[in-house]
């Protein structure tokens, strides 16, 4: 989860190229496959080949794909008129399908002759969250293991419709997910996304069976849910003024591609009220979505810091006792530190009793939150990441009680710190959530007893010599959900390209690599490596640990750290269509080339299959729910003093320049060879659905 800033420079906009550029000015941080037009016009071919066709009807294409489709003569069409007809334990759905269908121009009404039927019946299909769907003469049937099984069901019949029309091939599906947690997390502290943008968000990722929405709430730069019990942490700590700091002007939080934050933060909308997260949480379950709430401690709390000081300045003169009740810092500490993104006092210190006094408070006030909205508490995360080195080694009262107590490190002394807080969230009959940092080198005695207090754990940092962190702590006991930034962190550029929105710290990700993940050979998760760079993935896993305990990989989810969000467009355009593969790979994780994944035309055949669906069937889908997306570049090269151009839609407009400047809607469209003479720097844009891409460069030799 480190966001640091090492590739700032290659964030920036890039000035107008001239024609006197080169590619090596372009890809200055030497990326082997930097996407010019050459790369991306050998790529389109290979997601994209000629002459290449879907496979099979509607209900093979639907995302996540369905395990098992039968298909029966004939269609039956869906009349304007239906009725459902439904157990008591499938309310949920049926309120959810009544919805859906309304807003495909269906209305449900007791007295129609055309029934869906909708039931619970524990051993219809495998699993918690299976399903059966049937389509035939005597209607829609749909029964489900449990109401969540049944409202898988009926995402799967609604996006065949929103996809297809009404006319739907009579069929029998039998349907479940290889792994329980298929999840996204969205950061709200570092920039902040409103109510009813995360609602949408919620509505989107529901519809691809994505059941877990991980909320950050707070971090280094606000605190963004209210916490009644101490006001300070959203009347101080969401005012973006009051978490500044002079070393942290540089950050993307703040400044991102010339958008200065601080120009246009208001006082209000930086925070979830209780009354709005309560109706968040009751919103999710509609959707079949859990809420996991994420509190990160005890890095990343400069803004809880600054609040709270706030507050014992407030109490200090009139009620010391209450001005010391949450005290998280040593006034004496000396300790030098920075943090991955520059902050010196982002660590509460977790020797004093005000820490816990804290922790304890914010989980019970968020546990009530639940209570009150009739919604189990699941999971609660409390972060454990990125505490930097140094952090605490100059306060007296941390070294006073790691000497009452016999602690003998740093280190141990953060392991108290999970083992007490992960105790008390257990005691509340919850279970615990961290990052990977949280359940890494600890000794076998300490894993035995805390690990069974978690119900996840993310593995983030997966690149390099750390891909061997997930399966170490599945060994080890821990329940791990796939966070791969590689795969899975969508805050990531989608390509390498100077003009994609998005960091680079951990490289890039893109439908394709989340296409890629391999949740059960994760070795092999990533074909390429920061740069660009093949990995061999014949010998990728030698030397390194097996997978002893298969049952403790959990699930997959991707990421979206705020500090380059401007808008709830971005958002939208950094999950889609990033977050349709995630879904698809954590509802069928073991696809036919995963097993060895060094079959490469099987897996290049499989890809270019999803890439035609997801372009031809979802993207369209998007597009009328209004959902923003990204879209890809056009692939351009000179053949015999020739332009050609492909993309990697069916169906994409591209538009063109010769002479180095922008393409733009008004820009030639590329139709077939263009003879392009003198040209040095050929631009082009694909246009698709209302959308754009960035510009494909070509430097012409």
């Amino acid at each position: 989860m480190n966001r640091n800033l090492l590739l700032c420079a290659a964030l920036a906009c890039a000035a107008t190229l001239s024609a006197q550029t080169s590619l090596a000015e372009v890809n200055k941080d030497n990326y082997v496959n930097y996407p010019d037009g050459n790369f991306v016009y050998q790529f389109n071919n290979e997601v994209n080949p000629k002459g290449f066709r879907l496979s099979g009807t509607v209900w093979n294409n639907v995302f996540p794909t369905p395990k098992q489709v039968t298909l029966a003569k004939g269609y039956t069409t869906l009349p304007k008129q239906v009725a459902i007809v439904a157990d008591d334990a499938a309310a949920i759905a049926a309120s959810y399908l009544t919805e859906k269908l309304a807003a495909n121009k269906t209305v449900v009404a007791t007295d129609a002759d055309f029934a869906i039927k909708l039931s619970v019946k524990p051993d219809a299909a495998p699993g918690n969250e299976g399903y059966t769907l049937t389509v035939g003469k005597r209607g829609v049937e749909i029964a489900g293991s449990s109401p969540d099984g049944v409202l898988n069901g009926v995402k799967t019949l609604i996006a065949a419709i929103e996809t297809a029309g009404t006319k739907l091939p009579n069929v029998a599906i039998t349907d479940y997910p290889d792994l329980g947690h298929r999840g996204f997390m969205l950061d709200i502290a570092r920039n902040f996304t409103a109510f009813e943008g995360i609602k949408n968000i919620i509505d989107y990722i529901a519809a691809y069976k994505v059941n877990v929405f991980h909320l950050h709430l707070c971090d280094d730069e606000s605190w963004a849910l209210e916490i009644p019990a101490i006001p300070e942490l959203t009347e101080v700590g969401a005012v973006r003024e009051n978490t500044y700091v002079d070393n942290n002007s540089r950050h993307m939080a703040l400044v991102y591609n010339g958008y200065d934050m601080r120009k246009h933060l208001k006082r209000t909308d930086l925070y979830i009220t209780r009354r709005q997260f309560v109706e968040l949480l009751k919103f999710a379950k509609s959707r079949g979505v859990n809420i996991i709430p994420e509190v990160d401690t005890p890095g990343h709390c400069h803004a809880a810091v600054v609040a709270l000081k706030a507050r014992y300045e407030k109490y200090a003169a009139s009620n010391p006792a209450e001005a010391e009740r949450y005290r998280v810092w040593d006034p004496n500490d000396t300790s030098k530190y920075v943090s991955a993104q520059n902050f010196t006092d982002n660590v509460i210190n977790i020797a004093l009793p005000g820490t816990y006094r804290f922790m304890e408070t914010v989980f019970d006030e968020i546990h009530a939150m639940y209570r009150e909205a009739g919604v189990q508490l699941l999971a609660y995360h409390f972060g454990g990441d990125e505490v930097a080195n140094g952090a605490l080694e100059g306060s007296p009262e941390a070294r006073a009680f790691m000497q009452r107590n016999g602690i003998a490190s740093m280190h141990e002394l953060s392991e108290f710190y999970v083992d007490r807080m992960s105790a008390y969230i257990a005691m509340n009959g919850v279970k615990a959530a961290g990052w990977q940092e949280s359940g890494t080198n600890h000794s076998a005695d300490y894993n035995r007893r805390v690990a069974p207090r978690f119900g996840i754990i993310n593995a983030w940092n997966t690149n390099g010599s750390y891909d061997v962190v997930p399966y170490t702590l599945a060994n080890d006991g821990y329940p791990v959900v796939l966070s791969n930034v590689r795969n899975f962190y969508f805050d990531m550029a989608y390509t390498p390209h100077h003009d994609e929105q998005g960091l680079r710290w951990g490289g890039w990700s893109s439908e394709y690599t989340a296409f890629s993940a391999l949740p059960y050979n994760t070795y092999r998760s990533a074909r390429e490596g920061r740069y660009g760079a093949p990995i061999d993935l014949a010998a990728v896993a030698n030397g390194k640990p097996t997978l002893a305990h298969r049952e403790n990989i959990v699930g997959v989810q991707s990421q979206i750290w705020s500090e380059t969000i401007r808008n709830d467009g971005m958002v939208e355009r950094y999950a889609f269509p990033r977050i349709i593969a995630m879904a698809e790979r954590g509802w069928n994780a073991s696809p036919a080339w995963g097993e060895g994944a060094t079959d490469i035309e099987l897996y290049k055949a499989d890809r270019a299959q999803f890439n035609l669906r997801l372009g031809t069937r979802e993207l369209p889908r998007l597009q009328r729910k209004g959902v923003d997306f990204h879209l890809n570049q056009p692939g351009i090269v000179v053949k015999n003093g020739k332009l050609i151009a492909n993309t990697c839609y069916p169906g994409t407009t591209v538009r063109y320049t010769l002479d180095g400047s922008d393409p733009g809607e008004y820009s030639p469209v590329w139709k077939g060879p263009v003879s392009v003479g003198d040209a040095k720097l050929i631009k082009a844009r694909a246009y698709y659905l209302g959308h754009e891409s960035v510009a494909t460069y070509l430097f012409v030799k």
